[in-house]
């Protein structure tokens, strides 16, 4: 599968998740981090992920 990773300020973050789950997204989570010229300064992948909605199957 693909990980997409986007910036999202907290006024815009249900409206991101809208957009992600309308295109077929699933397992979506929440890092906090910095970003910085198109990249994560500080994400630890080996963090246990942070879900925003319980993980569901792809459709």
């Amino acid at each position: 599968g693909v990980m997409l990773a986007l910036p999202v300020t907290p006024d815009r973050e249900s409206a991101a998740r809208s957009v992600l789950r309308d295109a077929g997204g699933h397992d979506i989570e929440r890092a906090q981090g910095r970003w910085l010229d198109g990249k994560w300064e500080d994400f630890d992948p080996l963090k246990p992920p942070r879900h925003v909605e319980a993980p569901s199957a792809p459709q």
